[in-house]
């Protein structure tokens, strides 16, 4: 793992000081002058993560954006084509950085991420889940999900759709709270009320009855939540 990555894993409230140190690093010229720097991109930890996935995973958008500025102004030519290959590198498990972000509850992350790399929100891992399966613990990030139009009827390699993942877990953790005497998570509920949502609304789509109604408009929820960070 580079010293760059290990910056990166600050928590998200240093994303602004993180950010000054790269600075710091990247654009003094006396250093650059004597100490060769590696690409920002080239960088990669032994399970496969370029910088994109530790900026994604720690709630790093400021650090992102400005890694992909450079990115783009060392291959003017192809600045935007640079920056998308970048993003699309995956990790050993196949995973891509949204599903990083997503882990994370970062909403500026996957804003960013979604607005570079669109197709980025139906791509799965090597398991066969896409970002959304990640996302059952955060309904707020499901509703942003659902709205920018990820696939709900997609199935992983067990073959189960997020719903189907999700309710399996619901009824997993009932089964668990019940001999703890806990409350049920309020949040995997919603989610599986969402998920429901957004099936059924296909269900009319494709029987006609839908009438042009958004999918985006499948439960309403307030606000995104907040949860740690995934660990690598």
């Amino acid at each position: 793992m580079s010293l760059f990555h290990h910056m990166l894993r600050h928590p998200r409230k240093d994303d602004e000081q993180v950010l000054e140190l790269f600075k710091c690093i990247y654009e003094d010229k006396p250093l650059k002058e004597r100490v060769s720097l590696p690409s920002l991109t080239s960088l990669r930890c032994d399970k496969g993560q370029t910088l994109a996935f530790y900026a994604a995973a720690y709630g790093h958008a400021k650090c992102l954006k400005w890694i992909l500025e450079q990115t783009a102004s060392l291959h003017a030519t192809g600045g935007k084509n640079n920056q998308r290959r970048f993003l699309e590198i995956r990790d050993k498990q196949g995973d891509t950085p949204l599903h990083y972000a997503v882990k994370g509850g970062h909403v500026d992350v996957i804003e960013l991420l979604l607005s570079l790399v669109p197709d980025m929100l139906n791509q799965q891992r090597s398991n066969g889940q896409t970002p959304l399966f990640d996302a059952f613990e955060r309904p707020a990030i499901v509703q942003l999900l659902l709205s920018r139009g990820a696939d709900y009827s997609v199935r992983c390699n067990r073959g189960l759709t997020p719903l189907e993942a999700a309710t399996d877990e619901l009824r997993w953790k009932r089964q668990c709270l019940r001999r703890t005497s806990k409350a049920l998570p309020r949040r995997l509920s919603i989610t599986v009320n969402l998920l429901k949502k957004a099936e059924l609304a296909l269900t009319k789509a494709s029987t006609g009855g839908l009438h042009g109604e958004s999918l985006s408009t499948a439960g309403q929820i307030s606000g995104p939540t907040r949860g740690s960070n995934p660990s690598n």
